[in-house]
C-alpha cells in the first residue's frame, strides 16, 4: 500500500487522537519519513497551541430566548400555512360537491365519460408501449437502454422547444 500523506484534515484528527488504530499505525510509519507531512502536523500543533490562549467568545445573555422566539414564531407560520391549505381544499372540495350536485347527473356523467376515455386510451397507449418496449429491452441489455433513454429525453425535449419557437416565428 502506498502512503498517504497528512492533509490538514488528517493531520488535525492524528492530533486529537482520533485516527482509527490502524491508519495511526500508517500515519506514524509514514510521519518517521516524510519531512512534508511532520511540517504539516508541526503547524497544525502550533495552530492549536495559538488557539487555546484565545478566550472562547460567549453569546449574548438573550441568544438561547431569541432563537426559541424565532423557532416558535416559524412554526406559529407554517401551522397557520398549513391550516388556511387545508381551509382552501376544504372549500374547493365543498364547491365541486354542490356543483356536482346541483348539476344533477346530465351535467357531469359526460365529464366522468370523457376522463374514463381518456383513461382507456392512456392504458392503450401504455400497453402498446410495453408491447413494444419489452422485445426491445430482452434483445438490448438494459445499460443500453438506459442511455439510449437518457439521450433521447433531452434531444426530444430540445426538439420540441425549437419546433415551438419555430411555429411561433412563423407568420
Amino acid at each position: 500500500m502506498s502512503p498517504v500523506h497528512l492533509d490538514d484534515e488528517r493531520a488535525q484528527r492524528y492530533l486529537d487522537g482520533q485516527l482509527p488504530a490502524p491508519e495511526r499505525v500508517r500515519a506514524d510509519a509514514h510521519l518517521a519519513s516524510c519531512p512534508d507531512c511532520r511540517l504539516v502536523l508541526e503547524g497544525c500543533r502550533a495552530l492549536a497551541e495559538a488557539l487555546s490562549g484565545i478566550p472562547a467568545a460567549l453569546p449574548p445573555p438573550d441568544f438561547t430566548e431569541g432563537v426559541l422566539a424565532r423557532v416558535q414564531a416559524r412554526e406559529r407560520t407554517v401551522s397557520r400555512e398549513r391550516r388556511v391549505a387545508a381551509a382552501v381544499l376544504g372549500a374547493a372540495a365543498a364547491v365541486a360537491a354542490v356543483l356536482v350536485v346541483a348539476g344533477g347527473p346530465a351535467a357531469w356523467a359526460s365529464a366522468l365519460s370523457r376522463f374514463g376515455a381518456g383513461l382507456d386510451a392512456a392504458v392503450t397507449w401504455c400497453r402498446i408501449g410495453t408491447d413494444v418496449a419489452e422485445p426491445l429491452l430482452r434483445a438490448l441489455r438494459l445499460e443500453i437502454a438506459a442511455a439510449t433513454a437518457g439521450a433521447a429525453i433531452p434531444l426530444l425535449y430540445a426538439l420540441r422547444r425549437l419546433s415551438s419557437r419555430a411555429a411561433t416565428a412563423a407568420p
